[in-house]
């Protein structure tokens, strides 16, 4: 995050031969959620409980690829079957504590 008391004193951060030090707030944009991402180890502490399962993941898909919130919402759908969730169409309006703590790490 930026911070006047933090910089990078020397070296580079490369993503497949880019230097991402190099990048301005739209380059880094454009890295983000299609090149890198961050998965964080508590899934707890990183999703809302206000906010359903379905919408998280669409909510991504759609800033990050441009989708449509239909197409968002499909494709939240199909991750949710990727990682296993059983009954995907029916748990994607689940909200975070309705899902099992190895759901939620999936």
């Amino acid at each position: 995050l930026p911070s006047p008391s933090l910089r990078v004193q020397g070296g580079s951060v490369r993503l497949a031969g880019q230097d991402l030090l190099q990048l301005d707030d739209a380059g880094m944009r454009a890295v983000r959620g299609g090149q890198l991402g961050m998965i964080f180890q508590n899934p707890s502490s990183h999703l809302d409980p206000l906010m359903r399962i379905g919408e998280q993941i669409a909510e991504g898909i759609r800033l990050h690829q441009g989708a449509s919130k239909k197409e968002a919402r499909l494709q939240a759908i199909e991750v949710l079957r990727q990682v296993g969730i059983p009954d995907p169409q029916a748990r994607i309006d689940n909200y975070p504590h309705e899902f099992s703590g190895g759901m939620r790490q999936r």
